[in-house]
Protein backbone atom coordinates (compact mmCIF):
# COMPACT_ATOMS: atom_id res chain seq x y z
CA UNK A 1 0.00 0.00 0.00
CA UNK A 2 1.65 3.29 -1.11
CA UNK A 3 0.16 6.16 -0.99
CA UNK A 4 1.31 9.98 -0.22
CA UNK A 5 2.95 9.31 3.47
CA UNK A 6 4.91 6.29 2.55
CA UNK A 7 4.40 2.57 2.42
CA UNK A 8 1.70 0.49 4.80
CA UNK A 9 2.39 -3.05 5.87
CA UNK A 10 1.56 -5.36 8.34
CA UNK A 11 4.62 -6.94 9.82
CA UNK A 12 4.21 -11.07 9.32
CA UNK A 13 5.33 -11.64 12.84
CA UNK A 14 3.51 -9.24 15.04
CA UNK A 15 0.90 -7.94 12.94
CA UNK A 16 1.44 -4.74 13.87
CA UNK A 17 0.95 -1.84 11.70
CA UNK A 18 3.74 -0.03 10.33
CA UNK A 19 4.81 3.26 7.97
CA UNK A 20 7.86 3.74 6.31
CA UNK A 21 7.66 7.49 5.76
CA UNK A 22 7.44 8.99 2.39
CA UNK A 23 11.24 10.70 1.92
CA UNK A 24 12.52 12.75 -1.02
CA UNK A 25 14.95 9.30 -1.36
CA UNK A 26 12.03 7.28 -0.98
CA UNK A 27 9.70 8.96 -3.94
CA UNK A 28 13.06 8.67 -6.12
CA UNK A 29 13.53 4.92 -5.80
CA UNK A 30 9.80 4.93 -6.01
CA UNK A 31 10.17 6.62 -9.32
CA UNK A 32 13.34 4.53 -10.69
CA UNK A 33 11.11 1.50 -10.01
CA UNK A 34 8.20 2.49 -11.95
CA UNK A 35 10.53 3.55 -14.97
CA UNK A 36 12.19 0.33 -14.99
CA UNK A 37 9.21 -1.87 -15.47
CA UNK A 38 5.54 -0.82 -15.89
CA UNK A 39 3.24 -1.26 -13.50
CA UNK A 40 1.36 -4.21 -13.61
CA UNK A 41 0.29 -5.29 -10.61
CA UNK A 42 0.29 -4.84 -6.62
CA UNK A 43 3.74 -5.29 -6.10
CA UNK A 44 6.91 -2.76 -6.40
CA UNK A 45 9.03 -5.22 -6.57
CA UNK A 46 7.92 -8.05 -8.80
CA UNK A 47 8.36 -9.96 -11.90
CA UNK A 48 7.40 -9.36 -15.92
CA UNK A 49 3.85 -10.46 -14.92
CA UNK A 50 3.24 -8.17 -11.81
CA UNK A 51 3.82 -11.16 -9.58
CA UNK A 52 5.90 -11.02 -6.33
CA UNK A 53 8.76 -12.89 -6.58
CA UNK A 54 9.25 -16.46 -4.97
CA UNK A 55 12.07 -16.39 -1.60
CA UNK A 56 13.78 -18.39 -3.91
CA UNK A 57 13.45 -16.11 -7.08
CA UNK A 58 14.38 -12.92 -5.27
CA UNK A 59 17.38 -14.68 -3.72
CA UNK A 60 18.94 -16.43 -6.96
CA UNK A 61 18.61 -12.73 -8.13
CA UNK A 62 19.81 -11.00 -5.67
CA UNK A 63 22.90 -13.62 -5.76
CA UNK A 64 23.55 -12.95 -9.49
CA UNK A 65 23.31 -8.97 -9.01
CA UNK A 66 25.69 -9.23 -5.57
CA UNK A 67 28.37 -11.70 -7.50
CA UNK A 68 28.66 -9.28 -10.38
CA UNK A 69 28.56 -6.75 -8.23
CA UNK A 70 31.74 -8.19 -6.20
CA UNK A 71 33.51 -9.58 -9.52
CA UNK A 72 33.36 -6.13 -10.70
CA UNK A 73 34.89 -4.39 -7.68
CA UNK A 74 31.86 -2.21 -6.85
CA UNK A 75 31.19 -4.07 -3.61
CA UNK A 76 34.25 -5.38 -1.04
CA UNK A 77 32.35 -7.66 0.34
CA UNK A 78 29.65 -10.47 0.06
CA UNK A 79 26.25 -10.09 1.87
CA UNK A 80 22.98 -11.36 2.02
CA UNK A 81 19.57 -9.29 1.65
CA UNK A 82 18.57 -9.77 4.81
CA UNK A 83 21.97 -7.99 5.90
CA UNK A 84 20.13 -4.64 4.36
CA UNK A 85 17.70 -4.68 7.98
CA UNK A 86 20.73 -4.94 10.20
CA UNK A 87 21.99 -1.74 8.14
CA UNK A 88 19.22 0.25 8.25
CA UNK A 89 18.71 0.05 11.94
CA UNK A 90 21.97 0.16 12.43
CA UNK A 91 22.19 3.72 10.83
CA UNK A 92 18.93 4.68 12.04
CA UNK A 93 20.28 4.16 16.22
CA UNK A 94 23.47 6.32 14.61
CA UNK A 95 21.48 8.90 13.03
CA UNK A 96 19.45 9.41 16.88
CA UNK A 97 16.31 7.60 15.17
CA UNK A 98 14.29 4.88 17.14
CA UNK A 99 15.68 1.75 15.71
CA UNK A 100 12.98 -0.78 17.53
CA UNK A 101 10.08 0.83 15.32
CA UNK A 102 11.35 1.07 12.24
CA UNK A 103 12.18 -2.92 12.73
CA UNK A 104 8.60 -3.52 14.80
CA UNK A 105 10.02 -5.02 17.86
CA UNK A 106 8.11 -4.51 20.71
CA UNK A 107 11.10 -4.67 23.14
CA UNK A 108 15.19 -3.13 22.67
CA UNK A 109 16.50 -6.69 23.49
CA UNK A 110 14.90 -7.78 20.08
CA UNK A 111 16.04 -4.77 18.76
CA UNK A 112 19.79 -5.08 19.92
CA UNK A 113 20.24 -8.59 17.93
CA UNK A 114 20.20 -6.86 14.62
CA UNK A 115 22.32 -3.75 15.25
CA UNK A 116 26.09 -3.61 13.84
CA UNK A 117 27.41 -0.84 15.43
CA UNK A 118 31.12 0.50 14.29
CA UNK A 119 31.14 3.22 16.50
CA UNK A 120 34.06 3.05 19.29
CA UNK A 121 32.93 4.55 23.11
CA UNK A 122 35.51 6.16 24.63
CA UNK A 123 36.31 5.98 28.19
CA UNK A 124 38.72 8.07 30.00
CA UNK A 125 41.26 6.14 32.67
CA UNK A 126 40.82 7.16 36.58
CA UNK A 127 43.77 9.61 37.33
CA UNK A 128 44.70 7.72 40.32
CA UNK A 129 44.95 10.56 43.05
CA UNK A 130 49.33 10.31 44.87
CA UNK A 131 48.93 9.30 48.67
CA UNK A 132 50.45 12.44 50.54
CA UNK A 133 52.11 10.37 53.37
CA UNK A 134 53.84 8.37 51.19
Amino acid sequence: QIDEQGIHFTSAKTGERQLIERTPALAEVLNRLKQQRPVRGLHVICTTRGQPYSTYGFSSIWRRRRDAALSEGRIRETYTWHDIRAKSATDAEEQGLNAQHLLGHTTPEQTRVYLRSKRVTRAKPVTPKMDQNR
